[in-house]
């Protein structure tokens, strides 16, 4: 059976271990809600309300030894490939030392996360 909201659950399970985690914590990170179906008013509105398409799901504020202002992750379930936006703003984040990724799964999330000195 196919779950209905895939990447949805993977967003609320690395929200679980971020949260969980000392070197990170409950104030050391958020999510980013710029997906999901809006009619074009709404969207309209959220943009000029700074809303950046692309942005990536995950952004964590509290610096690591190898990532000193932060990383960024971007959530795919299945074969889901990152948008020219998504890519974009990888780029552009990692220009200013921002650690990016993009994750399929917690344990690669966890992965991440090691590589760039949060997580032993």
């Amino acid at each position: 059976m196919t779950r209905a909201h895939p990447e949805d659950d993977l967003q609320m399970q690395a929200a679980d271990y971020l949260n969980l985690l000392p070197s990170i914590g409950y104030f050391g990170w958020h999510h980013v809600p710029n997906g999901g179906k809006r009619d074009p008013r709404e969207a309209g509105r959220f943009q000029r309300m700074g809303v950046k398409a692309g942005y990536p799901d995950i952004r964590i504020d509290r610096p690591a030894s190898s990532a000193p202002i932060g990383a960024a992750i971007e959530l795919k379930a299945g074969k889901a490939r990152a948008s020219d936006a998504q890519q974009d703003w990888h780029a552009a984040l990692y220009i200013y030392g921002v650690r990016t990724a993009l994750c399929r799964s917690l344990d690669e999330v966890i992965a991440a996360l090691k590589k760039w000195g949060y997580v032993r």
